[in-house]
């Protein structure tokens, strides 16, 4: 704050909201033509299904905007007068090491990714599979069907989100902090201190201890916890209503063909 004023906390942003909605977007429609390839049942995935079918669709995501998420971190980390845009950022990476420099950390990022992506999508998609399951025996059924009708309110979905967010980010938070340190060393005359994914954990882990791969954990989760479960709910709530629009249609259909003709 002392150094930027309160636009020193959005820096960054606009980067992340450019990588962040088409992220999600591949992340979702990947996961279902996964379920479909990987599942015995698409309709009722394991939860080992869920794992696997959420870290392949997180792990595609993730590799087609990996150059956006460099940029966003490079920004987030730099200086005022450090990059004067997305494109100038996008400019010295190229200048400073080529096409290979905006991919630096992407094996760490791809390993990170995996599990927390599976974790992430796994356990939110099995929660709220169950909770669905519940919500049909409330109601007087139990099949598949009427399971898959179910629509939960939000605040269970919100909170299927959350569990699923805090549970993924601190079992992978590790991994994400290797990949942040690889991703912006060199950069700012910033020195190269690592020469990879294993010996950036092992120094972390001689200098700082254990709670070194934990540091800045805590605001992490203030900003993916809540950020995790509203994009879960805004995915599921727009899934329903064009469920019910599509319903609906088809029903005018139906009613139309019905309809005696003059």
């Amino acid at each position: 704050y002392h150094t930027d004023g309160v636009l020193a906390f959005w820096r960054g942003n606009g980067v992340n909201c450019l990588k962040a909605g088409p992220e999600q977007a591949i992340a979702f429609t990947a996961r279902e033509a996964y379920i479909k390839a990987v599942c015995e049942n698409p309709n009722c995935p394991t939860i080992f299904e869920n794992f696997l079918t959420g870290a392949l669709a997180g792990t595609t995501a993730q590799l087609i905007l990996y150059p956006m998420e460099v940029v966003k971190t490079r920004i987030a980390v730099s200086v005022r007068g450090e990059y004067s845009g997305i494109a100038d950022c996008i400019r010295q990476s190229l200048r400073r090491g080529g096409v290979k420099d905006l991919y630096r950390g992407c094996f760490a990022n791809t390993v990170g990714i995996f599990p927390h992506r599976g974790l992430d999508m796994g356990t939110y998609f099995t929660l709220e599979s169950i909770a669905k399951q519940w919500y049909a025996r409330s109601e007087g059924g139990c099949d598949s069907a009427t399971t898959k009708k179910v629509s939960l309110p939000i605040h269970m979905t919100l909170g299927c989100g959350m569990v699923a967010s805090v549970f993924s980010q601190t079992v992978t938070y590790p991994l994400n902090l290797i990949r942040t340190k690889l991703q912006t060393q060199r950069v700012n005359g910033r020195p190269t201190r690592y020469d990879g994914m294993g010996h950036c954990f092992f120094t972390v882990l001689r200098e700082e201890g254990p709670r070194g791969l934990f540091a800045g954990i805590l605001p992490n989760m203030a900003k993916a916890v809540p950020s995790t479960a509203i994009s879960y709910a805004v995915f599921r709530k727009t899934c329903d209503a064009l469920e019910r629009t599509n319903s609906s249609y088809e029903l005018d259909n139906v009613v139309t063909e019905a309809k005696p003709q003059h």
